[in-house]
């Protein structure tokens, strides 16, 4: 099991939710990484709050990770 932020609506840091998945087996041409941290930028507010509206609902926050 993993865990991942994501929201269902647009808002303020209460929409967050920590969910537990299991993630999906990687594709031919992928890998899969375990990642220790990751990085929330500014632009993550805009897309949580809709001001910059993410691909879909439900989505996530953070395009930066370390291993």
């Amino acid at each position: 099991m993993a865990t991942r932020i994501e929201f269902h609506q647009h808002g303020g840091p209460d929409v967050l939710q920590a969910l537990e998945f299991t993630p999906k087996d990687p594709a031919e041409h992928e890998i899969q990484v375990e990642n220790k941290a990751i990085g929330i930028n500014y632009i993550d507010t805009y897309i949580r709050s809709g001001l910059y509206p993410p691909p879909s609902l439900p989505s996530g926050l953070g395009t930066e990770a370390a291993a």
